[in-house]
């Protein structure tokens, strides 16, 4: 024992929703937000999520985080497209290579 392995809080999110607790899995959700997580990503492809797609929730965090599903279903975000006010601070889109935004 005393050996710890992070788990990314987006993963936690998808055990609680395959439960069927969907106010624990957008707790989760959140904290993958306030962790940057870059699975959050693939929120507006993910299948498992299309259950979802309709849920205030859902809705909300998939405009904090700067994604929408673009022509020919890929996931695009609003810093790809040049928008303002993505992902404060922008280090998940440094991390990926997607950064455009200068300062960022």
């Amino acid at each position: 024992m005393g050996s710890r392995t992070y788990v990314s809080p987006a993963y936690v999110s998808m055990v609680y929703m395959s439960l069927g607790n969907m106010d624990a899995t957008y707790d989760w959700l959140e904290k993958a937000y306030d962790d940057e997580a870059e699975w959050l990503l693939w929120l507006p492809v993910d299948p498992m999520f299309d259950g979802q797609r309709d849920d205030p929730r859902y809705k909300e965090l998939v405009r904090k985080v700067g994604v929408y599903k673009g022509a020919g279903g890929r996931a695009m975000t609003s810093v790809m497209r040049g928008a303002k006010g993505a992902w404060p601070g922008s280090c998940i889109w440094r991390r990926i290579g997607l950064c455009t935004m200068r300062g960022s």
